[in-house]
């Protein structure tokens, strides 16, 4: 009663309080990208450093079997290309998860069966395109007959690997009676196996893998018992935290009594914390509705509070509610999940789910803020493949039937006006380099060059490293192997040496070393000259939006400037902020003319030329 009581008051607090703030996202635009003459279905969806979509999936014609599919579109939902692999006689395949490469390529995790000998023969493959879907290569893994393999996420690495999440076969089952088991593998650039293993129980899976601040990774899937008598199954929700060797740092199972989990997806939250979604239901009910579920850990993984979401259909079968993915907000305790649900007074129809949830104070649950349903399909709806960005827009692909059984029609979507949700800053603790070199007394024209680097987290690892030796010479390392150089002509002083290393979350430091000493003041002057921006220029007459950047500025107090016109005379003095980031000017509105950037910075003071016009 006390606990009800509670979430009653915190509901009428956050009506007053957030409802009234918050707006519900609206649907902006909406394109089919398949054809009604086939059945495509997309699983995963990106966003590319180009500012594309990529989508993975199934392509298939109404008869026959289906192919790995990847379709590329524009920010705006246009149908750039569309590539299907693995069209092989008497086989089947389809891409469940996509990841970009640091070069731009992508890498498409998927299944692959086909027919031999009357028998099917299922396995794992992984491929590698450019950044537009052509295939460099494609690998094969965990090769065998009538197998339970799966697919479910895969995550890029510094290295051009990857870690890969999926299910495979226990030899200890049989034809008949076929094992799944938990499998992670990691895999360099070239798609060769690191390292390979099995975690958890039999008949369990990993669906959801996101990197962690301390350098490990956090996954989410189910914990799966087989009981004997009568045959059947229990599953609990099952959150396991590894680090880059796929060693385990922890492996918790969150049991709900006489319920069954589906756990979808986990996301780290601005606390800390781990929240979990998927579905839930109960197996003895004899309609077995299916819940939405919300599970919010505290940092040490344990419970802080679970909360099921009903369907509010509860009369017919297919009633149900799946939550698919969640994306944690700035403000502790708000998030944005997205799924499927049934709603009342319908045998089949059902629509995509997308809500804004706020959880009650003193872990009681959550309660929507928001909620806009969308699409209305004839049969289940699948909203697999989605990216929510920081600009305020969610982008679904999605699929559903035109008769049940027949045609899926493939559809993209873009909402605008979402809150901005959490970014964990991965790269709070960043790697520190630490490289020297030597110089052997009969040979002063050759270096050996070193690194005795961090990683940065608890948990991290350094994956990469780059070295640009001062005569044009760069070398790219996955070790940090000493790198000898030598030197036809020796440098002039002041040439420069830099190390780059990269760690497993992608994160990057540089250092720079002066084997032949320190550049002058007038070498100084002139490289941060060259690297110094404004823009725009030319800048349009009467415009004050002038912005300037310093990159390989350091440290050090306000920098002092002036503006001088064609006459040298002085028109604006100022100072600005000693960073290398982009900063606008105090210019204000300026005529037309040619203007000289006169800066003053501890590494020597330069000039850079402004066009107004």
């Amino acid at each position: 009663m006390r606990a009800a009581t509670t979430l009653l008051l915190w509901l009428l607090l956050l009506g007053t309080n957030i409802a009234l703030q918050a707006q519900a996202p609206t649907m902006q635009w909406q394109r089919q990208i398949g054809v009604r003459r086939t059945q495509d279905w997309a699983t995963a969806l990106i966003h590319t450093r180009h500012n594309r979509l990529a989508v993975v999936g199934e392509a298939r014609a109404p008869v026959g079997y289906g192919s790995a599919g990847f379709w590329l579109l524009s920010n705006r939902g246009d149908s750039l290309r569309s590539v299907i692999y693995l069209q092989v006689a008497n086989s089947a395949s389809g891409a469940k998860a996509i990841a970009e490469a640091p070069n731009g390529d992508f890498l498409l995790l998927g299944r692959y069966d086909e027919g031999i000998n009357g028998q099917n023969v299922s396995r794992h493959f992984l491929i590698r395109t450019d950044s537009l879907g052509t295939m460099r290569w494609v690998r094969y893994y965990h090769t065998g007959v009538d197998a339970v393999v799966e697919t479910n996420a895969c995550v890029a690495l510094p290295d051009g690997g990857a870690l890969l999440v999926m299910t495979r076969n226990d030899p200890a089952g049989s034809l008949a009676y076929p094992i799944r088991v938990p499998t992670i593998m990691r895999v360099d650039a070239q798609g060769q196996i690191v390292w390979d293993r099995t975690y958890g129980q039999p008949y369990s899976e990993l669906r959801s893998i996101v990197p962690l601040p301390d350098g490990s990774y956090a996954l989410a899937g189910d914990d799966v018992q087989r009981l004997t008598n009568p045959v059947r199954f229990t599953s609990d929700t099952w959150v396991l935290r590894i680090d880059l060797d796929g060693t385990i740092l922890r492996s918790t199972t969150y049991p709900i009594p006489q319920t069954n989990v589906w756990s979808s997806a986990l996301r780290l939250t601005a606390d800390g914390s781990l929240l979990v979604v998927g579905s839930a239901w109960l197996p003895a009910q004899p309609n077995r509705p299916m819940d939405g579920l919300m599970l919010q850990l505290d940092p040490q993984d344990r419970v802080a509070w679970r909360q099921l979401i009903a369907s509010p259909n509860q009369t017919y079968d297919t009633n149900y509610c799946w939550l698919h993915q969640v994306w944690p907000l700035p403000t502790p305790g708000q998030f944005v999940v997205i799924g499927s649900r049934f709603y009342a007074n319908s045998t089949t129809a059902g629509y995509g789910y997308l809500a804004q949830y706020a959880a009650a104070p003193g872990g009681t649950g959550a309660a929507p803020v928001w909620e806009v349903q969308y699409k209305k399909y004839e049969t289940y709806p699948w909203p697999y493949a989605y990216v929510l960005r920081p600009d305020h827009t969610l982008t679904t692909v999605d699929y559903g039937l035109y008769a049940p059984g027949i045609l899926t029609d493939l559809f993209v979507s873009r909402f605008t006006n979402l809150p901005a949700v959490y970014e964990p800053d991965l790269c709070a603790t960043p790697p520190v380099p630490n490289a020297a070199f030597t110089s052997p007394a009969t040979a002063p024209d050759s270096l050996t060059f070193v690194d005795l680097g961090t990683a940065g987290p608890q948990y991290a690892q350094l994956m990469h490293w780059r070295w640009t030796l001062g005569d044009g010479t760069v070398v790219e390392q996955t070790s940090p192997a000493p790198v000898p150089h030598h030197y036809a002509t020796p440098p002039a002083p002041g040439t420069p040496v830099t190390l780059t290393i990269t760690n497993n979350l992608g994160c990057s430091a540089t250092q720079t070393l002066y084997p032949w000493g320190r550049p002058t003041a007038t070498q100084q002057a002139r490289a941060l000259a060259a690297r110094a921006t404004l823009f725009p220029n030319p800048a349009a007459a009467g415009s004050s939006a002038i912005t300037l950047a310093l990159p390989g500025l350091r440290p050090q107090p306000p920098v002092p400037a002036e503006l001088l016109d064609a006459l040298g005379r002085v028109v604006r003095r100022f100072a600005v902020a000693a960073s290398p980031e982009a900063q606008p000017l105090p210019l204000g509105a300026l005529p037309a003319g040619v203007y000289a950037l006169r800066l003053h910075p501890t590494e020597g003071s330069f000039t850079k030329r402004l066009v107004v016009q």
